[in-house]
């Protein structure tokens, strides 16, 4: 083996003389440096193979080209790995937390934390059923609706005041107006029942977050 290995070194640069290839840099070419020695410390390779760089070569690589849109490519793969890892973290951390905090406890701590709580559960946003936890650090910047659900928005807007009209001309949001003025009807009681309007003015967030353990 390190005879053949030696002599695919010396002659491998007859492929970049042909035009075949530009350089060696291939994972697999490499990992043949380590062959000897690994079975020289771990015996035979009976067994192994390469099905694993393989499968992260679908996972890192091909879905990854296939979410570009095949121009300019490469940054457009890192930043949906980059995305992709991201979420993957993020649901990590909430399953953690979910494992930390469920939400369905049992009677006797519902009871005790009814007993704690007493008449201010109106005020801290906890009601019948529900009851309040520490939240860890990593997320007390979530503004909370009940004790374990909340969101989050971004403190700078990237298009403050912009038009309604610019919402559905741009990204789509054909029943933005009846949607908002359904939600203002249920949730905000001092709402003027005024109609809505493409000239009305609204800020707009890129993305919104959303804090949901269960």
């Amino acid at each position: 083996m390190h005879a053949a290995l030696a002599s695919f070194h010396a002659n491998k640069n007859v492929f970049i003389d042909l035009g075949a290839r530009e350089h060696f840099n291939i994972p697999k070419i490499h990992s043949m440096m380590h062959y000897i020695d690994t079975i020289r410390v771990l015996s035979s390779a009976d067994g192994f193979n390469t099905e694993l760089p393989e499968r992260l070569h679908i996972d890192f690589a091909k879905w990854a080209y296939c979410a570009s849109n095949r121009r300019d490519y490469v940054i457009q793969m890192t930043t949906w790995l980059r995305r992709k890892e991201s979420i993957h973290i993020q649901d990590a951390y909430l399953r953690w937390w979910g494992s930390q905090y469920p939400v369905n406890q049992g009677s006797n701590s519902l009871e005790q934390d009814s007993d704690a709580s007493g008449s201010d559960s109106d005020s801290d946003g906890t009601g019948p059923g529900q009851f309040r936890i520490d939240l860890p650090c990593q997320v007390q910047w979530f503004t909370m609706v009940t004790g374990s659900h909340g969101y989050f928005v971004p403190r700078t807007c990237p298009f403050p005041n912009s038009t309604i009209q610019r919402l559905l001309n741009e990204h789509g949001a054909s029943l933005f107006i009846p949607s908002l003025e359904a939600f203002l009807r249920i949730h905000v009681p001092s709402w003027l029942h005024r109609k809505l309007t493409p000239q009305d003015r609204v800020d707009i967030y890129k993305y919104l977050k959303i804090l949901s353990p269960a």
